[in-house]
């Protein structure tokens, strides 16, 4: 039989080379000879977890944990997985990981992300700045504190240091698409340069307000972006070439992501974001929707309570219609559904009309906000269309939000006509609800003044 220490490393080349059967014979081999062998107990607890045996995974990291206690592995999967729980328990996890071995990058990087999630900012910054000392030079931890940053304000170092997020591939898996010369901020008067959708359409949405900016710089300006965006966005003012993902592109000097147009273009404070209204929508479509609908039975809301489900944070975003019932149960509101997919069959036997079906794109839906008079939605992409188009919208953000609202306030320069919903506490909708429910009151009782 192969020494403790050998077939703990043959298990570990099988376990990176995806070969999880003999991975696992090797850990229980090793944990034959050693039953309190902590590193086993915590490799195999990973294993577990892989092939979603969560509890087995739990009840082996507190075994390796009890084994050997300064096994800062141990502790740090243990603070994991117990955060994926949503269990407060995680934080004195992690902190007894870093205690273990306080120069170990990967404990204070899942220590400062937990922190975050939790909404303890100052924490979460804390712990992550000691990892970003421990390993500078990490593309993933210069994102993150980019991302850091930019809540907090601080946009010109903040997008600078978010562009590291193209050194870590498998953050950015579209960056297959680039084909040329990547943009750096050289002069580019007289030169074309391609601009990809990089992210989700809000992202896209927000950031076309930098389009004009490009072209003020002296750029031939030519805009890649998906079929549902194509619409609103081909006829821009500022865009000289549009091209539809998925159509042949022409030649051009450089290209750029999206959400690197801030940090290029000279954003640097949140002050900087601001723009009026940059997008129409079409007047023969909103005439449309305007006979569509006919003479209004009170205030038109329309609402949006759910992102798209791939989304890696839309289990936080997102809240289930019933959330709303309060709201939709005041009097002298009339509810329009913005909402897409498979969330939008809830609308079904409520007060609230359903619309999926002649929301084919996003100029529909932005013809049918200019007949509304207020957007009621989750961070999400109907946010960005309503702020873009300069229509009323309540913002309901999750906890801790998105590094674009800020980590404070009911307003944001990226949108004037937006007014922002925190929650208060992590997963708890309700005071949100409550307040909106409030605030909507109050707007009816000043229109019957």
């Amino acid at each position: 039989m192969l020494p403790v220490d050998a077939a703990l490393a043959h298990a570990d080349a099988a376990l990176a080379a995806g070969r999880l059967d003999q991975a696992e014979e090797g850990y229980r081999r090793v944990l034959g000879a050693r039953p309190d062998h902590a590193g086993a107990l915590w490799r195999f607890a990973e294993l577990a977890r892989r092939r979603g045996h969560v509890t087995l995974g739990l009840h082996l990291l507190r075994a390796a944990a009890a084994a050997d206690p300064a096994e800062w592995q141990a502790w740090r999967l243990l603070g994991n997985e117990l955060a994926r729980r949503g269990d407060a328990a995680a934080h004195r996890m992690h902190r007894r990981a870093t205690a273990a071995l306080p120069s170990a990058v990967e404990a204070w990087f899942d220590r400062a992300v937990t922190l975050v999630d939790d909404n303890r900012d100052a924490e979460g910054t804390a712990a992550l700045q000691r990892a970003l000392a421990l390993a500078p030079d990490s593309p993933l931890l210069r994102m993150m504190w980019g991302m850091r940053r930019l809540a907090h304000g601080d946009y010109r170092r903040g997008f600078a240091h978010y562009a590291a997020r193209w050194e870590v591939p498998w953050l950015v898996p579209w960056a297959a698409r680039w084909r040329g010369r990547r943009w750096r901020g050289e002069p580019i008067a007289g030169k074309t340069v391609l601009v990809l959708g990089e992210q989700g359409f809000g992202d896209d949405l927000m950031c076309l307000r930098f389009l004009p900016r490009l072209k003020d710089m002296g750029a031939r300006v030519m805009l890649a972006l998906s079929p549902q965006l194509a619409p609103l966005a081909r006829d821009l003012p500022a865009v000289d070439v549009f091209v539809e993902s998925g159509e042949p592109v022409p030649p051009c000097d450089f290209e750029i992501p999206m959400f690197d147009l801030p940090w290029r273009v000279g954003l640097g404070r949140p002050a900087d974001a601001a723009c009026s209204p940059y997008l129409r929508a079409d007047p023969g479509k909103v005439a449309a929707w305007r006979d569509r609908l006919g003479p209004a039975a009170g205030l038109r809301i329309g609402i949006a309570w759910a992102g798209r489900p791939s989304h890696p944070l839309d289990a936080r975003r997102s809240l289930s219609l019933s959330a709303l019932a309060p709201l939709l149960g005041m009097a002298g509101c009339e509810f329009h559904s913005l909402q897409l997919g498979p969330a939008a069959a809830a609308a079904i036997g409520t007060p609230v009309i359903d619309h999926q079906a002649e929301l084919r794109a996003f100029d529909d839906t932005a013809a049918l906000m200019s007949v509304l008079d207020l957007i009621i939605s989750v961070d999400s992409a109907p946010v960005h269309l309503a702020g873009a188009l300069g229509r009323p919208v309540w913002a309901m953000l999750y906890a801790p939000a998105e590094w674009r609202w800020g980590i404070s306030g009911e307003t944001t320069p990226w949108y004037g006509s937006a007014r922002l919903f925190r929650q208060r506490a992590v997963g708890d909708w309700a005071p949100v609800v409550a307040r909106i429910c409030a605030a909507l009151a109050d707007m009816l009782n000043r229109q019957s003044a």
